[in-house]
């Protein structure tokens, strides 16, 4: 059986936007200055800006800020564009604008916009990540190559940054890339468990069973309880031929996310493979009937070897 995998991709309180094969992350770093203000009086200010009424330029940023951050993404754009139409040198307005058209897939206005924060002010980290993301998408890797380097030399806890650049490099294939990366972000967190799980994955995939145990290992020790150490710790232990701790591991992973379908595939195999055709077969039942139509064709393989097994 070939060594499977779950690669994490960082879900911290940063922004995830999803426009392509590629999931991506996008970071607002999103200030509570307006904790006392009121949804009414807020909504009062925008309007009294679209009117052409004088606002404070923070004020604005702060208001554009809680827009944003409630998923209001016209709202900020209106008053944005406002602030902007009589200071065009705010470069965090610009980067907020762009940021607005990039949560709504508006992604040339989006590039446009981070382009000219960056102009402003060209040690503005956040502005360089959101372009280069964009640039993944695109599949324009050079560009995000170049402007990932700048948001990592930029930032002061680059840690994620360096996890986000590995991340692409995983999802193009450029294994040794991105393992240099990884260990960029655990140098940076020695205590990142995502950073050494796809460590160990990668290792995996590359073979490297002895490797990929020792980082999956740690992965399991900063947290047991991580659902997809879970899931890769029991394909290496059923690659090593330790199917009932495998069997284990992959029940684990269930009961902590019960999402994580392809445990039951894999349980499957391995209870046919211990000869409990029973047990075997309420786990390729149970996977044909939660799959999702990504894992389609193991779904129709499935229902096969139900029927063959009748």
């Amino acid at each position: 059986m070939a060594y499977e995998r779950y690669i994490m991709l960082k879900n911290s309180a940063e922004a995830l936007l999803s426009v392509s094969a590629f999931t991506r992350i996008t970071l607002l770093t999103v200030a509570f200055l307006l904790s006392s203000l009121t949804a009414s009086a807020l909504i009062q200010d925008t309007k009294s800006y679209e009117n052409g009424d004088s606002v404070d330029s923070l004020s604005i940023i702060n208001q554009a800020r809680f827009l944003l951050d409630n998923h209001d993404y016209d709202s900020a754009a209106v008053i944005l564009r406002g602030n902007l139409a009589t200071d065009s040198l705010d470069a965090e307005a610009w980067y907020l604008l762009g940021f607005a058209m990039d949560k709504k897939e508006n992604l040339p206005s989006a590039m446009e916009y981070y382009r000219r924060s960056i102009a402003l002010d060209p040690l503005f980290s956040r502005p360089c990540r959101d372009l280069a993301f964009l640039f993944d998408v695109f599949a324009q890797h050079d560009s995000m190559n170049l402007y990932l380097r700048r948001a990592t030399d930029l930032d002061l806890h680059p840690e994620s940054l360096y996890f986000d650049f590995a991340y692409s490099f995983d999802m193009l294939g450029q294994l040794d890339s991105a393992l240099a990366y990884y260990h960029s972000a655990i140098e940076f967190d020695s205590l990142d468990n995502e950073a050494f799980l796809n460590i160990g994955a990668i290792w995996g995939q590359m073979e490297n069973l002895d490797s990929a145990r020792t980082y999956t290992l740690r992965s399991l020790q900063l947290d047991s309880s991580f659902a997809q150490t879970c899931y890769n710790y029991a394909a290496l232990l059923a690659l090593e031929n330790h199917p009932q701790e495998a069997i284990d591991y992959y029940q684990k992973s269930l009961a902590l996310d019960p999402t994580l379908v392809a445990a039951k595939l894999r349980l499957g195999d391995l209870y046919e493979t211990l000869g409990d055709s029973s047990l075997a077969r309420i786990y390729f039942q149970e996977f044909v009937e939660t799959a999702p139509m990504i894992y389609l064709d193991d779904i129709e393989k499935t229902k096969i070897r139900l029927k063959a097994n009748r």
